[in-house]
């Protein structure tokens, strides 16, 4: 609500300014309370924004400057008695004044406010038992990269419950909090949080307990979003054996998650045995049961596997292991896998080699209907090509979220997905809102084959080595092949190589890296890339360090014309001008041509901190020009910060 700045805060501000840095000598303690000499800081800022959007349709430009101001005021003490009640007070009001110019004509200029505050309490802080209670009102900045920039207003409360007992320590809390974020993303957030952690260590082991229950409403860009998601794990390890040679792990974990109506839930339960037969001889067991659920489907399994471990004088590892697990959907499966893991030195430096082999038999009952996958995780970085785990995939039932499932993406804003061959890409989108290498799930309804039965063979072969302490140069090759076992005979049978080439070279301040993979697929994407990158990094004079890199990418995709290429740079120089102060230039250019994203970013960064004392200074301005090609939209935007500080003391 806009306000009227009175003479009162001026008053109070310009004593923050000139008081001096000591602790007030002026102290009250009676008898029921005591308080700390109170701790002052101020701060004044000014920000200039000026943004650009351009699309097909449309064209917008804001210009927005803030001028604002804020003072704390900050004390801590206890209640009655030290052992009864602490606290910690912190009074931070801020005075805003804004205003913003549009293309549409708005002229609009108001004066805002904002009071906030942080508020801790613990009760009993030395007794088994102790509660924390804390409420708190803030404003922080948010930068997605080089420029994009957003600001939060968070409004939060919350307790703590300690039960500090040797046998059964307990954490119980409640976190509410009311988020609303501005600037380059905007949108209104609501959370609530219960946790609780049991520990128990005993006679039958160690043992621990975690609970939780999210809330999240969200409202961004028009886009409203409710989550609710439960989650529980319990875990067990126990020594087995005179000599402590065995180890017992348990687990039971299960999820619960709503988001808008739509449910998915989890059920797991392990168990896993080690023994130590000799120093150079181990064994593991391991049984397990899952069940995923969503509204269309129920899936369950039931797995289990045994391995042996050999260690011949620390160069040679070897392991063998058998496996096999049986599916709700009629699907049995069983095979054996062995490794061999090889190093020695040699007189450059050291030798690395390894070898696997994996015979896998499925028997199938269920095929030839649409099947659901359940949270498959996928890392989206810009340029890379990304591809989901199954074919013939129906775009119209992907869903993709965060990692925590607190968040839904859009299609077309957040992500794309494009169909190649039978395979399905999806990639970010990078004025979206998924950030650059984030890992999203993702659920989706794939068509698979009539049912049949198969044996699937793999092969990996790799060497490398590491010279000179500087140099490491690693080769690998992988080979899958399917044999047809009976049933309904597929159209294609895999018959999948993969070479892989790495190179990394480390020489003074620059650093080499170099990657070569080349993938032949009779189902699916056959493709070749590579990429190459170079940085450099060191110090051009006593006060001055410099910074570059640059890179540049191709994929080839072997069946279809065409191919994606991506390349840029960045340049990072730093400079301590004087004792107190620093200057910074950052710079970016990433470009990406391919067959689904075609993306032009660049940005530029200067900023200036300045220190002395309880005192800071910092400038800052900054430039971000991004543009997808595809689409012809344009985002450019300026901005200019200010920032005068003093430190609460």
């Amino acid at each position: 609500m806009g306000v009227r700045v009175k003479w009162p805060y001026w008053v109070g501000l310009l004593l923050c300014w000139l008081l001096p840095a000591q602790a007030l000598h002026a102290e009250y303690q009676g008898r029921n309370f005591s308080f700390a000499p109170p701790r002052f800081g101020a701060e004044l800022s000014y920000r200039l924004e000026n943004e650009e959007r351009t699309g097909p349709f449309s064209f917008i430009r804001n210009e927005t400057q803030v001028f604002g101001q804020r003072f704390e005021l900050a004390t801590d003490g206890w209640l009655y008695h030290p052992a009864l009640a602490t606290y910690r007070l912190l009074l931070s009001p801020e005075w805003w004044q804004t205003r913003e110019d549009t293309n549409s004509g708005t002229d609009l200029r108001r004066r805002s406010s904002r009071l906030g505050y942080g508020v801790e309490t613990t009760l009993l802080p030395y007794k088994p038992y102790t509660i924390d209670l804390y409420a708190r009102r803030q404003n922080s900045e948010l930068r997605s990269n080089l420029a994009q920039r957003s600001e939060l207003e968070n409004d939060a409360y919350g307790a703590r419950l300690q039960l500090k007992s040797r046998a059964w320590p307990t954490r119980v809390s409640y976190d509410h909090a009311d988020i609303y974020q501005t600037g380059f993303f905007e949108a209104r957030e609501q959370r609530d949080d219960w946790r609780m952690n049991v520990r128990r260590d005993g006679a039958l082991g160690e043992s621990q307990l975690n609970l939780s229950y999210f809330e999240r409403d969200r409202d961004s860009a028009g886009t409203l979003t409710r989550s609710e998601s439960t989650f529980g794990n319990f875990s067990n390890a126990r020594q087995l054996g005179d000599k402590r040679q065995g180890r017992l792990g348990s687990a039971l974990s299960f999820r619960d998650t709503s988001i808008n109506d739509r449910n998915t839930s989890g059920l797991a339960v392990s168990e896993r045995l080690d023994w130590r037969h000799r120093r150079n001889l181990t064994s593991n067991y391991n049984l397990g049961f899952t069940r995923d659920q969503s509204e269309t489907l129920t899936l369950d399994r039931v797995s289990g596997s045994a391995g042996l471990s050999h260690s011949l004088y620390e160069n040679l590892v070897s392991s063998a292991s058998v496996f096999a697990s049986r599916s709700s959907q009629e699907e049995e499966l069983y095979g054996v896998d062995n490794n061999f893991n090889y190093q020695r030195r040699i007189p450059a430096g050291m030798l690395f080699a390894n070898t696997r082999h994996n015979y896998r038999a499925t028997n199938r009952g269920v095929g030839g209907t649409p099947q659901a996958v359940i949270g498959e995780g996928v890392r989206l970085s810009s340029g890379d090509v990304t591809l989901l785990a199954n074919e013939f995939v129906d775009l119209d039932t992907v869903v993709v979220t965060s990692a925590d499932r607190s968040r839904l993406y859009v299609r077309g804003e957040d992500y794309s997905l494009e169909v190649i061959s039978n395979s399905t890409r999806i990639s970010r989108i990078p004025l979206g809102a998924i950030e650059d290498g984030e890992v999203v799930l993702v659920d989706y309804v794939w068509q698979s084959n009539a049912p049949f039965d198969d044996a699937v063979v793999s092969q990996t072969y790799g060497i490398g080595v590491f010279l000179w302490s500087a140099w490491r140069i690693r080769y690998n090759f992988n080979s899958t092949r399917q044999d047809f076992r009976g049933g309904t005979r597929p159209e294609i049978l895999t018959d999948d190589t993969v070479h892989t080439v790495e190179s990394e070279l480390q020489l003074g301040n620059s650093v080499t890296r170099a990657v070569y993979e080349s993938t032949d697929r009779t189902a699916g994407t056959s493709l070749e890339r590579w990429r190459i990158q170079e940085s450099l990094r060191f110090r051009a004079a006593r006060k001055v360090f410099l910074g570059a890199a640059a890179y540049y990418g191709e994929t080839t995709f072997k069946d279809l014309d065409g191919r994606d290429i991506s390349y840029g740079g960045s340049a990072d120089l730093q400079w301590r001008a004087t004792t107190n102060g620093r200057l910074r230039l950052q710079a970016t250019y990433d470009i990406i041509e391919g067959r689904a994203v075609n993306t032009e970013d660049r940005g530029v960064a200067l900023l200036w901190d300045w220190s002395t004392g309880i005192w800071r200074f910092q400038a800052s301005y900054r430039y971000l020009r991004q543009e997808d090609l595809d689409i012809g939209q344009l985002r450019q935007g300026n901005s200019l910060y200010l920032q005068l500080h003093r430190t609460t003391f």
